[in-house]
């Protein structure tokens, strides 16, 4: 019996990832070639870049279409090592996201699917629990799956050892239910965006999320490659001037994924002390 947990213990997910899964295309107002397609929203693209590092993760998602942006959805998370349980279902759309790259600093939403309301179904939180780190996506779509497990976690904080919880919040607007919620479950990390390479309006809502949520450490993305991130002892790390280019998004989930893996395994508490080792890129 004792052999058999431990088994189980051994490779049951360490992170667990609750999103939509769906596709961006993206393309620029200079190309005239066939936009680029990739993994979008923050809990597939944290999930598939953990996996690459070794992680044991685990996708929670509603159904994708039998279209061809679900084909590669689901591609993508096999290829990345990302376990789930996600169906392509007939009659369902893959959700998506058209995005405009209007300059080397802002980009611009043209178009976007949801997912199909009534094929959200409730998240086994019994199951959440029993991770070592949750990452919850609570904006935009993937918000009527996510919201209400965020709620159910920020009930259970009594639950021993309680899991480190991450979260993307996307956006500037405050949200008086979410953000007490976010605060209840005191994030290891939060993250939001904003559309336009904005450094001083980026370090005013971070400051604003730390006081509202209590996240140990808040990073803003802003344009494509802005980032402010605002430790729990004040600090602010961000680079001088953006050098690197970026797919929406893909900065966020790429500093997310290694601020969850330098956590794994310590103590929450610690996540104040990653600042320094946490590069832009």
């Amino acid at each position: 019996m004792v052999a058999s947990r431990l088994s189980v213990q051994a490779t049951s997910p360490e992170l667990i990832c609750v999103s939509v899964l769906g596709v961006t295309r993206v393309t620029t107002a200079e190309s005239r070639s066939a936009p680029q397609r990739a993994l979008s929203d923050q809990g597939a693209q944290v999930a598939a870049l953990s996996a690459r590092l070794g992680r044991r993760v685990e996708l929670l998602a509603p159904p994708v279409g039998q279209d061809p942006d679900g084909t590669l959805a689901l591609a993508e998370l096999d290829r990345a090592g990302v376990r789930h349980r996600i169906e392509a279902v007939a009659g369902t759309v893959t959700p998506s996201q058209d995005l405009l790259i209007t300059s080397p600093a802002e980009w611009r939403l043209l178009d976007e699917r949801r997912p199909r309301a009534d094929a959200l179904e409730p998240v086994e939180v019994a199951r959440l629990l029993g991770t070592q780190q949750i990452f919850l996506d609570v904006h935009g779509r993937a918000a009527p799956f996510t919201v209400p497990v965020l709620h159910t976690l920020a009930d259970r904080t009594d639950h021993e050892p309680y899991p480190a919880v991450a979260v993307s919040y996307g956006g500037e607007s405050v949200l008086p239910p979410v953000v007490e919620a976010i605060r209840r479950i005191r994030p290891v990390l939060l993250h939001t965006s904003l559309p336009r390479f904005r450094p001083d309006r980026a370090r005013a809502l971070a400051a604003l999320l730390a006081d509202k949520t209590l996240a140990n450490v808040v990073i803003v993305t802003h344009g494509l490659n802005g980032m402010t991130m605002l430790l729990s002892d004040g600090s602010l790390l961000e680079p001088t001037a953006p050098t690197s280019e970026w797919a929406p998004g893909e900065l966020a989930a790429l500093l997310t994924t290694k601020v969850l893996a330098r956590l794994s395994g310590r103590e929450r508490g610690q996540a104040s002390m990653l600042g320094s080792n946490v590069s832009s890129r």
